[in-house]
């Protein structure tokens, strides 16, 4: 049973809280993964739509193309053990402070996760039933082969009002299936799922000031029952997630931390790591041994996430920081609103058969690139750079006084 002194030898580790990582340069280095995977999820779903991909083609272009839309997989489980270390952090920060709440934890997370999907299914019903009212029955959108990963046979068919609800209570590809185009919504139950078993199986064993034995046994009880809800293949991600909650017990080394050169070469091996990541998915052809595969890849991300962890100099604000804080501040709008809108815009740009990968082409897809990353960029600025108000005024409502609000602001972190 996990006691209070347990937690408090927390503090002994210097990346346990989220103070800890808060104004130093490993939080820009996270902030960049969150990002880069974002906009790795794009190209991967853009190329898979615009442009005829074939093992087969011996051109750099073509062979670089495939090496990247190959990584949707790896861009994910990334989003999972990233997202385990930051949500596991902002329950053990209130938890050793005798602060955590079920209130605040869950008006953190909720106002995160709706402040963005609530626009996200509008706008990912407005772009889908225009483009169906547009291109009509012989289209993309009503069963023409798309070959494309992510999309439904038939985007017509997922635009229902099941579907719409289902989302908003975070049971697709458990009660219903992803809304219209947005297929990329299937990540998000996993997520939701897990803000919610985690803390109610911690909770089952840690003995707080006012944790009855009865009221352990339920939460334990409501964790397994979740468990139990979501099925086998969420529950096995659910294990890549806690190998982020894992690094916050694995200590940082004393030597590392030491000197400047050895904080350098824990840089590179998470770099190495990170390109260990990239190069995993392409060696587990059409998915075989898929467990196996997300299972180094979680690990991968891990290793990663831990060596760069030891950077704790100083934020600097420089052109990488403020790059890496950029991309982190509209990536979850960018994975929640990027596939309607690219999806449109494949029906509309191409009216046959995809593009052949030439240069030609692929400076008509830079273009297209950018106008959906300035796109999701906009919906951010409508949205998720408004959470902390949302929340803010959430708290209010719920007649929550000041210095909650704030306790509750400072144990949160925006993933």
């Amino acid at each position: 049973m996990l006691a209070a002194k347990d937690i408090e030898t927390l503090n002994k580790d210097f990346h346990h809280s989220v103070k800890a990582i808060k104004g130093l340069r490993c939080s820009a280095h996270l902030d960049l993964l969150r990002g880069l995977d974002a906009v790795m999820v794009v190209i991967v779903h853009f190329l898979d739509m615009f442009y005829k991909l074939s093992f087969d083609n011996p051109s750099l272009i073509a062979k670089a193309a495939m090496f990247l839309v190959v990584q949707g997989i790896s861009s994910v489980i990334t989003f999972f053990v990233l997202s385990g270390y930051l949500i596991s952090m902002s329950i053990f920060d209130p938890l050793r402070k005798g602060t955590f709440n079920w209130k605040s934890y869950l008006v953190n997370r909720f106002s995160r996760l709706y402040v963005v999907l609530l626009p996200a299914l509008c706008l990912g019903a407005f772009w889908d039933i225009l483009g169906a009212r547009l291109y009509g029955a012989a289209s993309v959108y009503n069963g023409v082969s798309l070959g494309s990963i992510c999309v439904p046979p038939s985007v017509v068919k997922h635009i229902t009002w099941e579907n719409f609800i289902g989302q908003l209570f975070f049971l697709q590809d458990i009660r219903c299936h992803t809304f219209g185009s947005n297929g990329v919504l299937w990540s998000l139950s996993c997520e939701f799922w897990y803000y919610i078993i985690f803390p109610c199986l911690l909770l089952a064993f840690y003995k707080g000031r006012q944790a009855s034995l009865k009221k352990r046994v339920l939460l334990g009880l409501t964790g397994l029952a979740g468990i139990a809800f979501i099925g086998p293949l969420m529950t096995f991600r659910f294990l890549l997630w806690l190998m982020g909650t894992a690094l916050i017990f694995v200590p940082l080394s004393k030597i590392v931390r030491s000197s400047k050169g050895m904080r350098v070469l824990a840089l590179v091996l998470g770099i190495i790591c990170f390109i260990w990541r990239l190069t995993l998915t392409p060696t587990f052809p059409d998915n075989k041994d898929r467990f196996l595969l997300e299972f180094l890849l979680g690990l991968s991300c891990m290793l990663c996430m831990f060596f760069v962890l030891h950077d704790k100099e100083p934020l600097q604000k420089n052109l990488y920081e403020k790059g890496s804080e950029f991309l982190a501040a509209f990536s979850y709008s960018l994975y929640l609103v990027h596939m309607p809108f690219l999806f449109f815009l494949r029906a509309t740009f191409i009216k046959e058969d995809r593009w052949p990968l030439d240069w030609e082409h692929a400076l008509y897809g830079g273009g297209v690139l950018l106008l959906v990353l300035f796109y999701a960029w906009l919906v951010a600025q409508l949205t998720e750079n408004h959470t902390a108000k949302v929340r803010e005024w959430a708290m209010q409502m719920l007649g929550e006084g000041k210095k909650k609000i704030q306790a509750a602001a400072a144990d949160n972190i925006d993933h």
